[in-house]
């Protein structure tokens, strides 16, 4: 719901800088990375879709950017835990790579369906 954007609360930009706070004071939590795929994805959906106003898209926040930052300080702190990072797990051993490669995965299907 607070991702609807419908929603007057709904602020992507406030939502990445939050997480980015997150990301730096607890690296080992990678719900904090995946939520920042989301908001990456989302960010990059809106901007291509032509239903949004412009005025409601953030234009100083480069989502191809910042997913790739993120992906690289995601792979070099190994989180270790979270309800999502469990989640997207498909296995004991799986690593950072392949829990990031199954949720961007999973993550981009659920925003395609949500915009069609």
């Amino acid at each position: 719901m607070t991702n609807h954007l419908a929603n007057p609360y709904f602020d992507i930009q406030m939502a990445l800088k939050y997480l980015d706070f997150a990301v730096q004071f607890t690296p080992q939590y990678g719900d904090s990375f995946l939520e920042v795929v989301r908001a990456c994805l989302m960010l990059k959906k809106m901007k291509a879709s032509d239903k949004l106003p412009k005025a409601a898209i953030p234009g100083e926040v480069d989502p191809d950017h910042l997913l790739q930052k993120t992906h690289l300080n995601c792979l070099h702190s190994e989180p270790n835990y979270g309800v999502l990072w469990f989640y997207y797990k498909s296995s004991m051993i799986d690593n950072a790579i392949d829990i990031w490669k199954n949720a961007r995965a999973i993550i981009q299907q659920e925003l395609d369906d949500e915009f069609e």
